[in-house]
């Protein structure tokens, strides 16, 4: 551990992380809070939101920070400006976002209710529905993609593999259900890796039409809730087992 950070002023949970390189911001249950990070990984906190608001998600494209928000508030679109200090430059609502992220071209929110949402920014800020998805998805936690095909966790329909066409539309290609919750999924360019509430983790190959295999799983106690990779190492973060970290061999 290098260091640990709570804001003293507020009474709420850290419900995700994401990081520019030079700021880190989280998503909080009553605010925005932003660190900077020095050499040695030291934190501190430069910026404190204290929205009142419900914020699950955070995820940003090297200009624009985004968060997402319970209810039907959907995603916020903030610019950094000096000192991290944030502003904000629009939002679009109409459904929760559990999740986002985008491929560079587009950016992608996976709702409690279903629904993937597809939409961009206009390179001013300003966020533009490009088309709601409707997938039989139940409920859609975690969403990643690797530039062929895009992936969702469920909670009660396992993870997804999906194409994307030229106008936004997505078409479900292949599933797979380990027989727990997927709350989240992320991959490496090689493999597919999802945390499960009640079944550790979970690793997939996709061939080039988007079917998946499922190649191995490990669960070392409590439940998984968020997973990512650097390209050398898989990381998983459980309540009941804290950050685990993985390497991933021949399988």
């Amino acid at each position: 551990m290098v260091d640990t950070q709570l804001d003293g002023n507020i009474n709420t949970r850290y419900n995700d992380v994401w990081s520019d390189g030079t700021y880190v911001y989280c998503a909080c249950t009553n605010a925005i809070e932003v660190y900077s990070v020095d050499g040695s990984g030291n934190l501190t906190n430069v910026q404190d939101y204290l929205t009142g608001n419900f914020y699950l998600s955070v995820w940003g494209d090297g200009t624009y920070v985004y968060f997402g928000r319970t209810g039907t508030s959907g995603v916020e679109c903030y610019s950094v400006g000096v000192g991290g200090a944030l502003t904000l430059t629009d939002s679009l609502t109409g459904y929760r976002a559990d999740d986002i992220w985008g491929d560079g071209t587009w950016l992608y929110s996976v709702t409690f209710t279903d629904v993937v949402r597809v939409f961009e920014n206009d390179g001013a800020g300003n966020l533009n529905l490009i088309k709601d998805n409707s997938l039989s998805l139940g409920i859609g936690l975690g969403i990643w993609g690797d530039g062929n095909f895009l992936y969702t966790a469920t909670n009660t329909n396992g993870i997804r593999s999906h194409s994307i066409d030229s106008t936004g539309v997505m078409v479900n290609i292949d599933q797979d259900d380990f027989g727990g919750q997927y709350w989240d999924v992320w991959g490496d360019g090689n493999y597919i890796y999802c945390a499960m509430l009640d079944a550790g983790i979970v690793s997939y190959s996709v061939d080039g039409s988007g079917n998946l295999t499922r190649i191995d799983t490990d669960d070392q106690g409590g439940n998984y809730y968020d997973v990512w990779t650097d390209g050398n190492y898989i990381y998983a973060a459980a309540d009941g087992a804290g950050l685990l970290s993985y390497k991933v061999g021949s399988p």
